[in-house]
């Protein structure tokens, strides 16, 4: 499951020549597959770039309608969680297996968007028109608090990410090493970032 606003001909080709077993379409602007339960997170990452370097979720193995259709739900959340992993000038796709999934990343991204948007706009609303802020945290929480990678892979000094950081600390008011506050601005991003299409519940993981 991945988003795409390209073609699927280069995905087709590739499974083709590697002569993997496949259904491809593409559905409310998301490319949907069914491969083989063993197929490799290598393979993966391939379609990723094939389908235009995006982000890939991938449902647990099942058979039968309803089989599918629960494949189908679990690769919309896991996509919705592989969106906010990817690191900007990363090694390739992210690929996030529902199987995979901690039990936060669960939680918010079955909730559905709605019940909890307000709650995620207040949170982040200081935020807001600062797209550069968002982005520097988001890369800051996928690796670890690390300031160093964050720096790579955004592709800026050191400094500058710390004077992100406090950018961001004097519009949240709050310290960015408190670990509830933390999980907070996590699970706000995670929710943030998901289209409401790819969260269960709503319309097109419903369909």
């Amino acid at each position: 499951m991945g988003r795409t606003d390209a073609s699927p001909a280069p995905v087709e080709d590739l499974l083709n020549r590697s002569r993997v077993p496949h259904l491809l379409t593409c559905r409310q602007g998301m490319l949907v597959l069914r491969l083989p339960a063993d197929v490799d997170d290598g393979l993966l990452a391939e379609v990723g770039r094939a389908a235009g370097a995006e982000p890939l979720g991938v449902g647990r193995p099942a058979g039968g309608p309803d089989g599918v259709r629960t494949s189908y739900d679990d690769a919309m959340v896991a996509f919705s969680c592989a969106a906010l992993s990817a690191v900007p000038g990363g090694d390739g796709p992210a690929v996030v297996r529902y199987g995979d999934l901690g039990l936060m990343e669960w939680l918010v991204l079955t909730a559905g968007v709605e019940s909890v948007r307000e709650r995620v706009l207040d949170v982040l609303r200081p935020l807001e028109g600062h797209d550069h802020l968002l982005d520097t945290l988001r890369v800051y929480l996928r690796t670890s608090l690390n300031v160093p990678a964050t720096a790579r892979a955004l592709h800026v000094h050191e400094n500058s990410v710390r004077h992100r950081l406090n950018r961001v600390r004097t519009l949240l008011g709050f310290d960015l090493h408190s670990a509830p506050r933390l999980a907070e601005i996590y699970v706000a991003l995670m929710l943030r970032d998901a289209a409401p299409a790819a969260v269960p519940g709503e319309t097109a993981g419903a369909a």
